[in-house]
């Protein structure tokens, strides 16, 4: 009798610690858009993406997968393939994590239109019910419309700080109608020299209204500059600068202030100057900070 005592015991021990396993694998998790709304620049710079946010009330002990639906609403419905590209609809959030991306990128058009609307919808989760918080409405914000004024105001004179010394530089941009209308800019007079030029690729983000000047490195920015018997007559290219070291690769981006009235660049940039198509050892200026304000 004893001996069955024991027996039963353990017994409701095994089975109480099995019910404990089973809660522990089981935990109720509810998946929700992080918000209800995101607005977005129309046009976009190539590769860069942007995420609509899933979360889980908690973190669970296994992977959650989550599909989202698509439609376009309102009086100027966005559509998928012509005004946004999503590469995946289906997105797996592992576990112990509680947060997961839908990942899509604007297509944009040279067209002023009024914006668009895309309502993203959580239809479906396996290992998570779903929240009441099912959607998130995204606007697409005509980039175009605002792109003559940001443009205009571009142009002029601006007041350049480096940690090594200031100068003035003057930006101009093409006449409506030049493919380069609304797109390129040239900025003249860099490192305070009047023929020291650098060309970049304008571009805005309506939805934060900052505006960017892409300028591609390995770009000639003065040519047949005479560097006495040393080295003498050479080109010279922006690269990008450290303070120890130099790369030809890449862009430097210089994005502006929502007042659109101060650039910071995101990188150091020097002037490499170059023997017959090669770095020479030397450059001729070297920035590890940049920055443009509008000059009055």
């Amino acid at each position: 009798m004893k001996f069955n005592k024991i027996f039963a015991v353990a017994l409701a021990a095994l089975t109480l610690t099995a019910c404990n396993d089973d809660d522990d694998v089981n935990i109720p998790v509810t998946v929700s858009m992080q918000q209800s709304t995101m607005s977005v620049g129309e046009d976009v710079a190539a590769g860069v993406y942007y995420n609509v946010p899933v979360i889980l009330s908690e973190a669970p002990n296994g992977p959650v997968t989550v599909t989202v639906e698509v439609e376009g609403v309102g009086n100027e419905p966005a559509q998928e393939g012509r005004d946004i590209v999503i590469t995946q609809k289906t997105i797996t959030i592992p576990a112990g994590e509680q947060t997961g991306y839908i990942q899509f990128y604007p297509v944009g058009d040279e067209e002023i239109n009024d914006d668009r609307e895309m309502l993203f919808t959580i239809t479906s989760a396996s290992g998570a019910s779903i929240g009441t918080e099912k959607t998130c409405l995204v606007t697409f914000i005509d980039n175009e419309k605002f792109l003559p004024p940001a443009y205009a105001d571009l142009m002029g004179a601006w007041d350049v700080t480096t940690d090594d010394g200031n100068f003035t530089v003057n930006i101009t941009g093409y006449p409506e109608g030049d493919p380069n209308y609304l797109k390129k800019v040239v900025i003249t007079g860099f490192n305070g020299v009047s023929w020291c030029q650098i060309e970049g690729d304008f571009s805005l983000d309506a939805s934060t209204m900052e505006c960017s000047i892409t300028m591609q490195y390995n770009q000639t920015v003065a040519e047949n500059v005479n560097f006495g018997p040393a080295i003498g007559v050479c080109d010279v290219v922006l690269a990008s600068f450290n303070g120890q070291s130099l790369s030809l690769s890449g862009a430097v981006v210089a994005r502006s202030n929502p007042e659109q009235n101060m650039y910071t660049w995101n990188s150091g940039v020097c002037g490499a100057i170059m023997q017959n198509g090669s770095f020479s050892g030397s450059i001729w200026f070297g920035f590890l900070s940049v920055t443009m304000t509008k000059a009055h």
